[in-house]
């Protein structure tokens, strides 16, 4: 199987996996509902934004949910000359949201969150405190521990600010070239744009098979979303499709770890290097297992197209992903069918099949009656 083939069944992966428009327009709406109620119901002035995948565009739906399930939070950030505890900012926030009878029945408390549970779905509130007078900067999250309340740095913001560096804006060539192909034909199951770039599909593949790999682990030792976003950014070499992409993060993300003074492995957080992605590592080394075990399932998962057939491909990746598998194959077996009963397909051994015949060698079109 060619390249071009196994790109395209994986950006079909993702199109799948990603948050559907009803989705994300919950996610506006609960966003905007919360965030109104917090504004005219807390006493203290305070910034409120998203953060996480959402806002890194690396968001994909619950396996197990249905096409319009999500996961999102955001952050409640209070200037940093109130002189609360932590404590005490996350009690005001949680005593907003319980002084909302509907809020109040869906209420849950986390270490570091305020939870608002929906049917598949939540919203994660996160209270913190600016440490400058800017709040999108370097901000202190409440935690709550088994006997009091502490602060924890982080820097949600900068962080996005620096993905959005290492995106560069580049979409997968291989795949709009494919998309371009279907939309000449009508293709129907088949994405008619595709947004997102190539650095944040990486992302989202990566993150899907993770998720469908430890979906029955009751020992948190799947690996983190922010391990995987970090890897993936720091192998990214501003390649133009996912198979690119994905084989120099399998190639490269052993590289991006360092080692501290006492020899243990860390993975910095880039734009605050005092917070550090492997620290559980050291008491749960079971969890570093669990990493190079998923890494090396992941490879062998994605990248075997080159010892495989198409079919034997999407057999295998139905079997790896069944939730979103069959969509998959459905949506490729129509676009290549209908590509093929439009008499305009070509192949060559660098790019796969093509609509526009040029030198390549031409497939005929199949009328099934014989000429």
């Amino acid at each position: 199987m060619q390249k071009a083939e196994a790109n395209m069944i994986l950006n079909l992966l993702v199109e799948d996996a990603k948050l559907s428009k009803t989705a994300r327009e919950k996610i506006q709406n609960h966003y905007e509902a919360i965030t109104n109620y917090i504004n005219n119901n807390f006493n203290e002035s305070a910034n409120i934004y998203i953060q996480g995948s959402v806002n890194l565009g690396t968001a994909i739906r619950p396996i197990n949910g249905s096409q319009d399930d999500y996961d999102v939070d955001f952050v409640v950030v209070v200037p940093n000359n109130i002189s609360d505890t932590a404590e005490i900012i996350k009690n005001k926030i949680g005593d907003v949201l319980r002084s909302n009878k509907h809020y109040k029945l869906k209420l849950e408390e986390k270490k570091r969150a305020w939870r608002v549970n929906y049917s598949q779905s939540h919203v994660d509130i996160v209270p913190a405190k600016a440490k400058t007078d800017d709040s999108k900067e370097i901000i202190n999250v409440t935690k709550k521990t088994n006997t009091t309340y502490v602060f924890i740095e982080s820097a949600p913001q900068p962080f996005a600010n620096w993905f959005e560096v290492k995106e560069h804006g580049k979409t997968d060539l291989l795949f709009e070239n494919a998309i371009q192909r279907s939309n000449s034909i009508e293709v129907d199951d088949f994405p008619k744009n595709s947004r997102g770039t190539v650095l944040s599909k990486t992302i989202q593949l990566l993150k899907l098979h993770r998720d469908y790999m430890f979906q029955n682990d009751s020992n948190e030792l799947a690996p983190i979303s922010m391990l995987i976003t970090i890897l993936a950014a720091q192998s990214y070499k501003d390649e133009t499709n996912l198979v690119d992409a994905l084989t120099s993060f399998f190639t490269e993300y052993i590289s991006k770890f360092k080692k501290d003074s006492h020899g243990n492995i860390t993975l910095p957080n880039p734009v605050l290097e005092r917070e550090n992605f492997t620290d559980k590592w050291v008491e749960h080394p079971e969890r570093k297992v669990a990493f190079a075990n998923w890494v090396k399932q992941a490879k062998n998962d994605i990248l075997s197209y080159q010892d495989l057939s198409p079919r034997e491909y999407l057999e295998n990746i139905q079997k790896r992903f069944p939730n979103n598998g069959k969509n998959v194959a459905k949506s490729y077996g129509n676009y290549m069918g209908k590509m093929q009963r439009a008499g305009d397909f070509s192949y060559d051994q660098e790019n796969g099949f093509q609509i526009k015949p040029d030198s390549n060698t031409l497939i005929p079109k199949n009328t099934f009656y014989g000429s």
